[in-house]
């Protein structure tokens, strides 16, 4: 597996982000009409094997300044999309994309408007983000606050077949104007194995996939699945 290059120092502090769109913003009822079209970006980047499945975060432990909180974060992940025919395991970029975070009264919808890879390596995963926060009241719907993000987050295997996270985020307002930096870290235990997901979100992930490696010149690592006679052709996949 090869490292991708690393993420250029002082990227988190100088991101300039844009304001929300009103809809999206604190005191709005929040209805997910109003996010943006869904799942448009294609895309693939591959990751370790002890990385991919489906996993679930309990707490996090943040340090903002002097001050050190642990608080209940629960939140399930999938990682991993499809494997080739080396073994390789591969995720797909889907974004813009979202992610709930149940905290107890609140649903936090984090609207993931960037993902990108910095650094793969056999132990480790680096991966930044751009995202938005929408923290929506669970019984009035209303949204109580809204906040952007640039993060970098580190994931590394842990004991029992766990997963240690760390993260570095930047936050801004719903306006773009920039507040604080936090450090978090949080564990994720396996909730499920790692399964290629062909389907999802009207999106044909595994035709997809296929189409991809062909693209980067990589057919000898198209699934043996593709074929429906179980063997690869004599010449190379066409391009539809």
């Amino acid at each position: 597996m090869v490292a991708a290059q690393p993420l250029q120092a002082g990227i988190t502090e100088n991101t300039t982000i844009g304001p929300m769109p009103a809809p999206l913003q604190a005191g709005s009822t929040f209805d997910e009409h109003n996010l943006p079209p869904l799942h448009t970006r294609t895309g693939w980047y591959e990751i370790p094997a002890w990385a991919a499945g489906y996993w679930h975060r309990e707490t996090q432990t943040d340090k903002v300044g002097f001050r050190t909180i642990t608080h209940e974060s629960r939140r399930d992940r999938l990682r991993g999309d499809q494997v080739d025919r080396l073994g390789r395991i591969w995720q797909a970029h889907d974004e813009p994309n979202t992610v709930t975070v149940d905290t107890g009264r609140t649903i936090d919808y984090i609207l993931d408007r960037s993902t990108e890879p910095v650094q793969i390596t056999s132990n480790l995963m680096v991966i930044h983000y751009i995202a938005s926060d929408i923290i929506v009241d669970k019984g009035s719907r209303r949204i109580v606050k809204a906040a952007q993000r640039d993060e970098t987050q580190r994931i590394q295997p842990g004991p029992g077949g766990t997963l240690l996270c760390a993260s570095h985020l930047t936050r801004f307002d719903q306006n773009g104007g920039r507040q604080d930096t936090i450090d978090g870290s949080w564990t994720e235990s396996l909730l499920r194995p790692f399964q290629p997901l062909d389907y999802s979100n009207g999106r044909n992930y595994f035709q997809d996939f296929c189409q991809f490696l062909h693209s980067v010149g990589q057919d000898s690592a198209i699934p043996l699945r593709a074929f429906p006679n179980g063997a690869p052709p004599q010449q190379p996949m066409q391009q539809p």
